[in-house]
């Protein structure tokens, strides 16, 4: 068909083409959803040449509304930019916790929340706030002995002896939270150092497979079973009322954790010898349990180390089959 016949149509059309659409303020992702409903509004031939507005990021902030765009409006891609684009631990799991809730998923319980608390932090400074906590103790002994010597004042002394040693007498008393106190207690400057030591290299090694939330419980666990191993000890023996303290029975558990996860490992024994990690904890184990029977007034907690060790192998075995469970 000729365009002769209909003079005028063909400057119509290029007028049409030269005319440019006046852009309409762009709509937010919440309004443009009423179009589809029925109370919806009507659309007019213009805002077909409005160009779409890309949705805003979640959180971010602009006039628009941006701000009621969910996760949904973004890709799979923008998700994961979202997520581990940042380095802080802590951005991750407040995000991850705020949009379960926004989703309307189940609340976590309290211990949960603890747990991604506890995570977020680096596990060595979980090592350090012990490490200050032992530190702390050493420090109210040192001032309660010299009180003692001095002043011959032993109110200080028999305080840090009631609540910072671990015997039959203080447990008889009520006294049981020595299970835990005695855990952070050193009475001379060579156990504390031998004790901060061996933690700052078991301890990291414990969280990088539990986690900074599994190290401090196994940490506390297993000086509460090293604790009730040597009191256990302690009662077969009458009239026992010296008692223990120290770490060494959750740093045993420590060290007994990773031999048994990694029995290959290198250990340093002395921190010189070189020596493979079963090797090491077989040699501690008979060792200690040879002098508890026949070295019965030595002044080393035997039966406290012992403990620490099973706590430590128990729960390395038990974290290796639910390993073999998930694979």
């Amino acid at each position: 068909m000729s365009l002769r016949l209909f003079p005028g149509l063909l400057g119509r059309i290029s007028a049409a083409a030269r005319c440019t659409p006046t852009p309409t303020p762009a709509r937010t992702l919440q309004s443009a959803r009423g179009f589809a409903s029925r109370s919806g509004p009507r659309l007019d031939s213009k805002q077909f040449f409005t160009p779409l507005r890309r949705p805003a990021a979640p959180g971010a902030s602009g006039a628009a509304g941006s701000g009621k765009v969910g996760w949904k409006g973004l890709g799979v891609g923008g998700l994961f930019k979202r997520a581990f684009g940042t380095t802080k631990p802590t951005q991750i799991i407040r995000t991850q916790w705020t949009q379960n809730q926004r989703r309307g998923g189940p609340r976590p319980t309290w211990w949960r929340k603890l747990q991604w608390r506890l995570n977020s932090i680096p596990p060595q400074y979980l090592t350090i706030t012990i490490l200050a906590i032992n530190i702390a103790v050493f420090l109210g002994w040192q001032y309660a002995i010299n009180t003692y010597e001095r002043f011959g004042d032993p109110s200080a002394y028999y305080t840090m002896l009631k609540n910072f040693i671990l015997n039959v007498p203080n447990m008889q008393a009520g006294r049981i939270w020595v299970l835990i106190t005695s855990c952070f207690s050193h009475m001379t400057t060579t156990h504390i150092l031998v004790n901060s030591i061996g933690l700052w290299f078991a301890g990291p090694a414990v969280a990088s497979i539990l986690g900074t939330s599994g190290y401090l419980l196994f940490y506390l666990g297993a000086g509460i079973f090293s604790a009730l191993t040597s009191l256990w000890w302690q009662n077969r023996k009458p009239g026992w009322t010296i008692g223990s303290e120290g770490a060494s029975g959750a740093i045993y558990g420590c060290m007994a954790f990773f031999g048994t996860m990694f029995p290959k490992a290198t250990f340093l024994l002395f921190f010189v010898i070189p020596m493979p990690a079963w090797a090491l904890l077989s040699g501690v184990f008979v060792w200690d349990a040879w002098r508890m029977v026949y070295d019965p007034a030595s002044k080393i907690d035997g039966a406290g180390h012992i403990g620490g060790i099973i706590a430590g192998v128990v729960t390395a075995l038990v974290c290796k089959r639910r390993y073999r469970r998930m694979w």
